[in-house]
């Protein structure tokens, strides 16, 4: 197991209350566990300096790990896509490596802090529940930031305004920003 640097386990119906720790994984790259439908949390990941990829589309992830268990245990992840779960939150990311986060199809009402993700360049957020955003969402704290889905029928007129302002930073960096 410590040699494994890839761990595919979709479309299994694991079930997290048996899923045995992933800790002892030391070498993993990716893991993808997508279309596991009994699956409502991530299992035991313990401290992976080489995970760049976590794909956990179509669960039922009712919740991630707090911003510092993730920061801990994942200080390489490039990209994570947790697309059409059951969060209704997402923590305020630290983590300096996240390129892509695809979060979109969730019951998520609030966008928090990506200042600690300061190489962020996709941001999805559609079909979702959103109502608010963090304060200091701004192009200045997301200065790589190319491609921002968002939607959200509830968003106020501050945060559809924080959005606009990622227009023209999206754009001088080959990028759009769609929704609204």
């Amino acid at each position: 197991w410590t040699n494994v640097e890839e761990l595919r386990v979709h479309q299994n119906a694991l079930v997290s209350q048996f899923l045995p720790s992933f800790a002892a994984l030391a070498a993993l790259k990716l893991l993808k566990l997508e279309r596991n439908l009994p699956l409502s949390r991530l299992p035991e990941l313990g401290v992976h300096a080489s995970l760049e990829v976590i794909e956990c589309n179509n669960c039922s992830l009712e919740d991630l790990p707090d911003a510092a268990a993730l920061a801990t245990a994942l200080p390489a992840l490039e990209y994570l896509t947790v697309h059409q779960n059951r969060l209704k939150a997402l923590p305020a990311f630290a983590l300096p490596e996240l390129a892509t986060l695809n979060a979109g199809g969730n019951p998520v009402s609030a966008l928090p802090s990506f200042a600690g993700c300061p190489k962020l360049r996709v941001l999805i957020v559609d079909d979702c529940d959103l109502a608010t955003i963090d304060a200091s969402f701004s192009p200045s704290t997301l200065p790589k930031l190319e491609r921002l889905i968002v939607s959200g029928e509830r968003l106020s007129d501050g945060a559809k305004t924080s959005v606009a302002a990622f227009a023209d930073a999206c754009k001088t960096n080959g990028g759009w920003v769609r929704g609204l």
